[in-house]
């Protein structure tokens, strides 16, 4: 479902959102999902937190890192390339996150799951190597 909503995203956001600034659309997007986890935490979590160096150095990572970082890495590549080619590389994130977790806590990394990574970044390499030209669409500085 993750994938599907990312794939309509990005085509979505290549098609309709080109023009739109980039912080606009993100403050939009995470109010967004705001509106949707928030109640769903006031219900279910105990929104207590205890603040550890590990949890700030964590959820700095998570805001600066992956939040702020890696969505705006997210609209400056659909602005310049190949929707498409944009997308597969969303695949690429579960073989980047097994060799990090395998690096850092020494989890199980097997023959099976290397062959399926080589699979994964073939697969990803056709696509963005021999995938159809896309329109491009003006940005205004």
């Amino acid at each position: 479902m993750g994938l599907l909503s990312i794939t309509f995203g990005t085509l979505y956001q290549k098609r309709y959102c080109a023009h739109v600034d980039m912080r606009t659309n993100s403050a939009l997007q995470f109010l967004s999902a705001l509106a949707v986890t928030a109640p769903l935490a006031f219900l279910f979590e105990s929104l207590q937190v205890q603040w550890t160096l590990t949890f700030v150095l964590a959820l700095g990572w998570m805001v600066f890192g992956l939040s702020l970082g890696a969505v705006f890495l997210l609209f400056s590549l659909i602005r310049r390339g190949a929707a498409t080619a944009v997308v597969s590389l969303i695949y690429l994130c579960p073989p980047t996150t097994a060799i990090l977790a395998w690096l850092a806590f020494g989890e199980a990394y097997t023959l099976w799951a290397a062959f399926g990574m080589g699979l994964t970044v073939v697969g990803v390499w056709l696509v963005t190597q021999a995938g159809l030209p896309e329109r491009t669409v003006e940005t205004r500085a």
